[in-house]
């Protein structure tokens, strides 16, 4: 988190000093541009500019789209012959345009729910079929009557298997409604169960909830809530299925077991599948005989382009399926997202896997 604040302090200092420009080039088509004038708009520009150093807040969005937008139309305005045309660019009123247009994709592309579905192969087994959910953020965008909606959604699919991989609540969840997103979900249609691991939001046992908040919940409550409802929770756990294996990790966030420790009783003849909240030691897991890998937690790149720095990161991925050999590791962008409700990266999906 240090870091994030960091590295927004300096990309909001730089950002404040093409602001100015912008601002300046503006105004100097209307007044005389005096020292005073100019002191004063640098003040303006950095005080506009501070509150984007927090880059998980929706106004940093707002702010760099439309730094962005600022750029792009004023580098058209300099092949546009002096006139109202190059005025309007210049002006920001297009970037304002754009940012509105863009938060409305990004808001509708939010709350508006597909389906991605993967088919792959395996000499080890057919015919399974896997329903993937993961970072619905239970209130950030739907709420538990909209949950039951999506449910009756996804039931179309008559999966074999339903995967819950992590932050299906997250800190602003209140217990009453974790409670009944966790009932709503149980009804998912499933012919070998309905499985949970936690994510880095909704595992307060191990710090990352409000607890001194009596109304949101805890990893023991969530535990107790999911079992009651007949859902497996994995939390560093094997479970056999016939003739799979599940291994559900414990987040990453948190101290957890080596992925060793976890596949050394494994028989390596059972189809292994590793749900791992966020999507690490892909390569590793490859190699391990791990034959699926399924993660969320990147929101697929909630906000357009950020997301594709988890590309750049070792082990990890940003979105989709990638194949190593026979195994393949697929990491959804979630039914929701989290902060604000606006995703301009990927869509909101749930994810369907055929294993052929």
């Amino acid at each position: 988190m240090y870091m994030l604040f960091l590295i927004g302090g300096v990309s909001a200092l730089l950002t404040s000093i093409y602001l100015r420009f912008f601002i300046i080039r503006f105004l100097g088509s209307f007044i005389n541009m005096t020292i005073t004038i100019k002191v004063v708009i640098t003040i303006i520009a950095v005080l506009l500019a501070l509150p984007a150093v927090n880059f998980l807040g929706l106004y940093a969005v707002l702010y760099y789209y439309f730094l962005a937008a600022c750029a792009v139309f004023g580098l058209i305005s300099h092949f546009v012959p002096a006139g109202m045309l190059k005025g309007l660019l210049q002006s920001g009123l297009l970037s304002v345009v754009a940012v509105c247009l863009i938060m409305g994709y990004g808001y509708y592309n939010m709350h508006h729910v597909v389906e991605t579905d993967y088919t792959i192969k395996s000499n080890k087994i057919n015919n399974l079929k896997i329903l993937l959910i993961s970072d619905l953020h239970t209130d950030q965008v739907f709420n538990p009557r909209q949950i039951n909606g999506l449910v009756q959604k996804m039931n179309k699919v008559n999966p074999d298997l339903v995967v819950l991989d992590g932050d299906i609540f997250d800190e602003n969840t209140p217990k009453k409604d974790m409670l009944a997103a966790t009932k709503a979900l149980s009804q998912l249609h499933n012919k070998l169960g309905i499985y949970y691991v936690y994510g880095n939001h909704d595992d307060s046992k191990y710090g990352n909830w409000h607890t001194s908040n009596r109304s949101h919940s805890n990893a023991s409550d969530i535990r107790t809530a999911m079992e009651n409802n007949h859902i497996t929770v994995l939390d560093d756990d094997v479970k056999n299925i016939g003739k799979i294996t599940l291994i559900g990790r414990r987040d990453a966030s948190y101290d957890r077991k080596l992925t060793d420790d976890l596949l050394k009783d494994v028989n390596k003849d059972q189809y292994i599948i590793m749900l791992d909240h966020q999507p690490l030691e892909i390569q590793k897991n490859a190699k391990k005989g791990v034959d699926l890998q399924l993660s969320g937690h990147t929101h697929g790149g909630q906000i357009w382009p950020t997301g594709y720095l988890n590309d750049f990161m070792p082990g990890s991925m940003r979105y989709g399926n990638k194949t190593i050999g026979s195994f393949h590791a697929i990491t959804t962008s979630g039914l929701a997202g989290w902060g604000f409700p606006i995703k301009t990266g990927s869509p909101s999906e749930y994810v369907v896997i055929n294993v052929k």
